[in-house]
């Protein structure tokens, strides 16, 4: 296990990393210490007497040493280690990466006073707060080519371990939904064989249980909404976990696919549960893939005006996306998702040996959604993945679940309701929900639209000058190994511009794309032209489009 902590000054580094060392058990090295002592001069001293270029020589040849020997270390680097693109791409190849964060009003906080820093000098009078905005902006796009973005803000030092650890495999991982609601994700091999215990520890303690976390009694009821196929296979090892500690499970199946995610389907749930004499402390189970998990929460949201509803996700793709972050809802006849609700789950189990009886096609949707959120915020992760070659090997797609969970962890903990950031997590989604709405003759399944869709808005990006074009064919060539899709050569390119003005996220009539600057970097844009949103359907459709430009 080899880590690596960046970012700015003030972020906590080295108090983290010294606290991740010693719950790993392994070497902790400060990198600026080990420059110090190598130079027999402190930081101060080695900027004002060789100047910054000098220092960031030393810097990388001290890297460099440390990271060429074997073995496993937790090593914090100064603010600037990683702008250097060598240093970057060294660490990247060598250790998990991890740049942490905080806003510049509470760097400052932290940061007042210090004398120990050049690059705090300003002249008198000058507010450090701003000068801290304007060197962490200057920095932010090469922090986030290198590294997984975390707050500190709001956080303990043991809190950040404790993330970082879950990134690591090495721990559950808690997920922050707003002031006052905290869920566990708990993604492990035999994880569903855990159920029942999970249950019980979740309810005792009571976070997430939307305030009424009572410990349930013997004998207590849990509702299962469950996918027909998941529960044929996996349906005895659930009903085992819960009746091991005395839970007494009340089974409702429901076909898969997306024809039950509907107001009809909706309704039957609804009545299930009542019918079954539900309490606002009965456990609503939803076992199988995205549709089972928004049927069962929405009606968990809408039923006694709210149930608590346990997500156990069976799909590649649900484990990595719909089961995290609340968002419940079904379709209607104008588009996908327009009847919905935040509705956060109270535990999420995600065990990933229920993956090994998914058909392979489906399995290759949730890789979509994993090349998704590695390109939002885990260049090393997309690197693994584009090094591999092909479908993931278990230690590779175990690395990929927990981060991509992860990942959507923080983005939920920063805007739980969509009001702003979240909006990156659309990305490829725009075009591939036009593409599913219309893929008539090719039945698109959700992942293989997102493959398409992914391509379609870094073309956009490439067309808008802000992605870089080589950034399309590295993708491109990533997805295809998966086995995923990057055209649709059987629609019509004004179809899917048709199906685009469906699209429920629209504001006065604009949509709000979301583009990459590059790898970890998204950009939301409501300023793309129609004609090269015309251009990159036709692209995608190998159809010429006439007029565009």
């Amino acid at each position: 296990m080899r880590v690596l902590i960046g970012g700015f000054m003030g972020s906590g580094k080295t108090v983290v990393g010294r606290a991740l060392a010693g719950a790993l058990g392994t070497e902790f090295i400060d990198l600026d210490e080990r420059i110090e002592a190598a130079a027999g001069a402190p930081i101060r001293s080695l900027f004002e007497s060789r100047g910054e270029a000098a220092f960031r020589a030393l810097e990388r040849e001290q890297l460099t040493r440390i990271l060429a020997r074997p073995g496993p270390l937790v090593l914090a680097t100064g603010g600037g280690a990683l702008l250097d693109p060598r240093s970057a791409a060294l660490a990247l190849a060598e250790c998990h990466v991890f740049r942490l964060s905080a806003s510049p009003a509470e760097l400052a906080r932290r940061l007042s006073g210090s004398s120990e820093r050049p690059l705090l000098d300003r002249p008198p009078g000058e507010d450090l707060e701003q000068h801290i905005a304007a060197l962490a902006a200057a920095r932010e796009s090469a922090y986030r080519r290198c590294g997984i973005s975390l707050s500190t803000e709001g956080r303990t030092p043991a809190e950040v371990v404790t993330l970082l650890r879950a990134f690591l495999g090495l721990a559950p991982l808690p997920v922050e939904h707003g002031p006052g609601r905290r869920y566990q994700v708990i993604a492990e091999p035999a994880a569903l064989d855990k159920l029942g215990s999970l249950l019980r520890q979740a309810w005792k303690h009571g976070d997430g249980i939307l305030g009424r976390g009572l410990p349930l009694p013997p004998g207590a009821p849990v509702v299962v909404i469950a996918d027909r196929r998941a529960w044929k296979l996996h349906g005895e090892r659930l009903e085992a976990a819960l009746r091991a500690v005395d839970l007494r499970p009340m089974v409702r199946p429901v076909a898969g696919g997306e024809r039950s995610k509907s107001r009809a389907m909706l309704a039957r749930i609804q009545d299930f549960l009542l019918e079954r004499g539900v309490e606002r402390g009965t456990p609503v189970v939803a076992f199988g893939g995205g549709v089972i998990g928004d049927l069962a929460g929405f009606a968990a949201a809408t039923v006694l005006r709210g149930l608590p509803v346990v997500q156990v996700p069976t799909t590649l793709l649900a484990q990595v996306d719909s089961s995290i972050g609340g968002k419940v809802a079904v379709d209607h006849p104008r588009g996908k998702n327009l009847l919905g609700a935040f509705h956060p789950p109270s535990l999420v189990v995600a065990d990933p040996e229920l993956l090994a009886t998914l058909p392979p096609r489906e399995r290759r949707c949730g890789l979509a959604e994993i090349v998704k959120m590695a390109l939002l915020g885990s260049p090393g992760l997309f690197g693994a993945l584009e090094a591999a070659g092909g479908e993931p090997g278990p230690e590779l797609l175990g690395r990929a679940i927990r981060e991509s969970i992860a990942l959507k962890a923080e983005v939920v903990r920063a805007d739980p309701e969509e009001a702003g950031m979240r909006r990156i997590l659309n990305l490829g989604h725009t075009l591939g929900h036009a593409i599913e709405r219309c893929s008539e003759s090719w039945r698109a399944s959700h992942g293989e639209a997102v493959a398409v869709g992914l391509i379609g808005a870094l073309r956009l990006g490439a067309r808008t000058g802000l992605t870089p074009a080589a950034l399309d064919a590295r993708v491109g060539a990533c997805l295809r190994a998966l086995g995923l899709p990057v055209t649709v050569p059987n629609l019509r390119p004004e179809a899917i511009v048709a199906a685009l003005a469906l699209d429920k996220k629209r504001s006065e009539g604009r949509i709000a794309w979301v583009l990459l600057r590059e790898l970890g970097e998204p950009a939301i844009r409501s300023d793309v032209r129609a004609q090269d949103v015309a251009a990159v359907a036709a692209d995608l459709t190998g159809t010429e489009e006439k007029g565009a430009s």
